[in-house]
């Protein structure tokens, strides 16, 4: 059998799930450190990619009450757990909780000298389910500023596609249509193919949504330079 740590990488969650439950049994009869926190971690995304939301809650808020008892040494741990904490209480339908948690860990993220561009995504997404889309806006405005100082081309190229949308939610079409072909070429030219199918749907979508965009001289200029790169 494939070892736990490739197992995980891989995206294996169901094969990793029962040696995660042994190795935990393992480190719960040591003393408590940041083995187990990381484990239950990663023993909690498992969960949370399998659907089993309240077993990965329960190991996430474990693993609070252990940062919390390490105190300030912790605090990275901490923040990356709240984090997760965020993702899986919006999967269980509590949004906002999930945005004050989000901001918990964006908070403590920062205070430790982080960038927190991943919580600054999620809770852009988080607001965007609420439809508090200006807010959403100005946070991936922040965070697109982040990833472009430190050359993120990736997430830029995320960043750009959720911005598109929220545009689009605030009924700035031409601003959604500009931020979503400025990610496609992003992502098309660092080979990021998942990405760039994700961002041409929502492009169709807006598109089939306001088609009198295209009589708009920079939104049909944008498309235009799609058009040429992905030929």
């Amino acid at each position: 059998m494939k070892p736990r740590a490739l197992l995980f990488a891989e995206g294996q969650y169901e094969a990793a799930l029962p040696l995660f439950v042994e190795e935990l049994d393992r480190l719960r009869q040591q003393e408590p450190g940041h083995e187990l926190i990381r484990t239950l971690g990663e023993y909690a995304i498992c969960c949370y990619e399998l659907e089993r939301l309240a077993e990965a809650r329960a190991a996430l808020e474990e693993a609070l009450a252990l940062c919390r008892e390490k105190g300030e040494e912790a605090n990275e741990a901490a923040a990356t757990t709240l984090h997760e904490l965020a993702l899986v209480r919006s999967a269980e339908g509590d949004t906002e909780e999930a945005i004050e948690i989000c901001r918990q860990s964006l908070r403590m993220e920062l205070a430790e000298g982080g960038e927190a561009t991943v919580q600054m995504h999620t809770l852009a997404i988080l607001l965007q389910h609420m439809s508090r889309n200006e807010e959403a806006l100005q946070i991936l405005q922040v965070s697109r500023d982040s990833l472009e100082a430190k050359r993120d081309v990736e997430g830029v190229g995320k960043c750009l596609n959720e911005m598109g949308l929220t545009h689009m939610a605030l009924g700035d079409v031409v601003n959604a249509v500009r931020c979503m072909v400025d990610s496609v070429l992003i992502k098309h030219r660092i080979g990021y193919h998942q990405g760039i199918d994700n961002t041409l749907n929502n492009l169709h979508a807006c598109l089939d949504t306001y088609p009198e965009i295209l009589r708009h001289g920079e939104a049909r200029n944008a498309l235009e330079r799609l058009r040429r790169a992905l030929a």
